[in-house]
């Protein structure tokens, strides 16, 4: 058992070059059952703008199943990083919450005391981290409210930091597992939050860019001259730091279009909008 909690792996094959179903939709890769699902999972967060998860092949969904579905498959999942994702979309998507007692009556045993966790989490990291989702959320934004905690035996009062505390507790009990509970929980709503920082940035700056001449703005994008300094830090970053900087560049770029879109199109649902960004990283990449 991984100290994550995660479950045993399935052996992973190894991915071959993706093909295209006739729609010209990227196709899975040959991925155990398992997994693929998890892609298929992993690729429905995108269009909800939850894009923090790494991903094992292009595929890209077109729809996102109903919200007890989505709810009760991501527990199901071999991964805890995946299973984790409920906090994520209950955090970005508070609405989904009228979901959560559904999505319950689809599990049993040990997927149905995940999700109740996992939702009890994301209930306290939302009143916890409330200053900094409210802005990023704007409209989307409301209260999740707390109607499992009771069920964990956990305290109606206290301060949201201490009950994450008690429910860590509570499950180390409940599964016998000495797994890092909190920590997992709180890792979640840390990279959700950062992302959701830096989609907010980069549409202010695709905002702020449009007020130039899209030539003009482009040729100082491609021939700003070179910084030797940046060159000499990005040679003294590790693999993993080089790794980040290139996801931090791809969420700039993905900003942008989504900008570019809303403004474009400023009626249009997120999900459409999403999808349509996708669209356009798809057409980039051939």
């Amino acid at each position: 058992m991984a100290m994550d909690g995660s479950r045993p792996d399935q052996a992973v094959l190894s991915p071959l070059p993706d093909a295209r179903c006739r729609s010209g939709q990227a196709a899975l890769r040959p991925l155990p059952d398992s997994l693929a699902e998890e892609e298929q999972l992993v690729a429905e967060l995108e269009l909800l703008g939850i894009n923090y998860l790494s991903r094992l092949s292009s595929y890209q969904a077109n729809h996102v199943r109903s919200p007890e579905r989505l709810l009760a498959d991501l527990v199901r999942q071999p991964h805890a990083r995946v299973r984790q994702a409920v906090i994520a979309v209950l955090l970005s998507h508070p609405e989904y919450a009228e979901a959560v007692l559904g999505a319950l009556g689809r599990l049993s045993g040990q997927d149905h005391l995940t999700l109740q966790a996992l939702y009890t989490a994301a209930v306290f990291l939302q009143r916890e981290h409330a200053d900094r989702l409210r802005p990023l959320l704007a409209e989307r934004w409301r209260w999740l409210p707390d109607l499992l905690s009771g069920e964990l035996g956990l305290p109606a009062v206290g301060q949201p930091r201490e009950k994450l505390r008690l429910l860590d507790l509570e499950m180390r009990h409940r599964t016998g597992r000495t797994v890092n509970w909190m920590g997992g929980y709180e890792a979640v709503a840390e990279k959700l939050i950062r992302q959701l920082q830096r989609r907010t940035a980069s549409d202010q700056l695709a905002s702020d860019s449009s007020r130039d001449s899209p030539v003009h703005a482009a040729l100082r994008t491609r021939f700003d001259p070179v910084d030797g300094e940046q060159i000499r830090l990005t040679a003294q970053l590790t693999p993993g730091q080089r790794i980040q900087r290139l996801l931090d560049g791809r969420e700039l770029a993905v900003g942008l279009i989504r900008g570019r879109l809303r403004r474009r199109y400023p009626d249009m649902p997120p999900r459409e909008l999403n999808l349509r960004v996708l669209k356009e990283l798809e057409r980039a990449r051939q």
